[in-house]
């Protein structure tokens, strides 16, 4: 595969230093080099800010495509939070190969914004009515006839408490 023409030429590598976590003597966990790791998110940052896209290599490419799937959620959930258009991160993660590029695509998010301007965003906490599968349909449909079974067993119950009472 041909790298070159999926990677814009005005792209910046960036060396991509993985965080390296160690246990001090209590058992809590903290990153060792957090002065040389690279902070992918304020990388994402500096693309939102500049609109110079940059790209960093992983070894191996199930890294990369785990790094893009956890970036691109991180920036869906910031820009879902956020209600002005503004002030989303009008960026995106992209895999070519082994590594990671990170653009300023404001077009893909003009979209995304348009076509989802006028629904209900997800962080109000809105319930629905779940979605009735053959399968709840089932279960729905056996716990009703379990209720009026129980609820004829009650009745019969009393009955035979009746007919017991009239007898004496």
């Amino acid at each position: 595969m041909i790298i070159g023409k999926y990677i814009p030429d005005n792209a910046l590598q960036v060396r991509y230093i993985h965080p390296y976590y160690d246990t001090d003597e209590d058992g809590y966990r903290y990153m060792a080099n957090e002065d040389e790791a690279t902070d992918v998110w304020q990388l994402i940052m500096d693309v939102n800010r500049t609109s110079k896209p940059l790209y960093y290599r992983r070894r191996v490419s199930e890294y990369a495509r785990d790094d893009v799937r956890r970036w691109n959620r991180s920036i869906n959930d910031a820009n879902r939070n956020t209600t002005d258009f503004q002030d989303w991160y009008h960026v995106r993660v992209k895999k070519v190969g082994r590594r990671v590029l990170i653009v300023h695509d404001l077009a893909y998010w003009m979209k995304v914004y348009a076509r989802h301007k006028n629904t209900v965003p997800r962080n109000l906490n809105v319930l629905n009515a779940p979605r009735l599968t053959p399968s709840n349909r089932n279960r729905n449909v056996s716990a009703h006839i379990d209720e009026a079974w129980q609820a004829l067993e009650e009745s019969w119950e009393m009955e035979r408490r009746r007919a017991e009472n009239d007898e004496r």
